[in-house]
């Protein structure tokens, strides 16, 4: 379908019905006894799709009820209860536009940074990301993601450093911090052939006690 056809669809759709809207299910009640029946959790996984808004899953669901006929599957869970839910402002605290790496730095750090760095407060202090608290309890952590594991987005729940373009830096930090898996893209970082001081960091890793 063309995409002014789709938006036409939509338009006229909402004219005559009510459209679902995310905010409105989020901020609903929710019976907190379907997310009670098991008191300790054994694991935590964050899921994170990069530049996601409400805006976007309110626009996936208009395409999944107008195209598909049906709510999409996250939404549903919501309307079911499922799942608990809330909203969380990741702004950058420098700009009116919010890089990767301010926005995956609030959510795995829990405080407002500058575009650009990564759990480093506009004060300069560092604060420690969720993954590495993980770890000084003695739990295991690891990251997966489909970009390389040095970006913004995943550094953003396990890394402290002040640029985020500091690549290298990050795959040697990884290696510091000792993380248990480490799967994603980013050969180059971690490869002495292409690494700016010739380490290799492959071989590092093999080693490391």
């Amino acid at each position: 379908m063309k995409r002014r056809s789709f938006f036409k669809l939509g338009g006229l759709a909402a004219l005559g019905t009510a459209i679902a809207n995310p905010i409105d299910t989020f901020a609903g009640p929710i019976d907190q006894s379907l997310n009670s029946k098991n008191k300790k959790a054994k694991n935590i996984i964050f899921m994170v799709s990069d530049g996601m808004s409400s805006g976007t899953f309110n626009l996936a669901n208009l395409y999944a009820n107008r195209i598909l006929g049906k709510n999409s599957n996250w939404l549903q869970l919501y309307i079911d209860e499922k799942v608990s839910r809330g909203i969380m402002d990741m702004a950058s605290a420098s700009s009116i536009v919010t890089d990767s790496a301010a926005a995956s730095s609030s959510w795995g750090g829990g405080f407002r940074v500058n575009n650009g760095s990564l759990n480093i407060k506009p004060s300069g202090e560092e604060s420690l990301p969720i993954w590495q608290k993980f770890l000084a309890k003695g739990k295991k952590a690891g990251c997966v993601t489909t970009v390389p594991i040095t970006h913004a987005t995943p550094a953003g729940f396990t890394v402290s450093m002040k640029s985020r373009n500091d690549q290298d830096e990050i795959a040697q930090e990884y290696l510091r911090i000792g993380y248990d898996v480490l799967l994603g893209g980013g050969q180059r970082y971690f490869d002495a052939e292409h690494r700016k001081d010739s380490k290799d960091l492959y071989d590092a890793y093999a080693n490391k006690n």
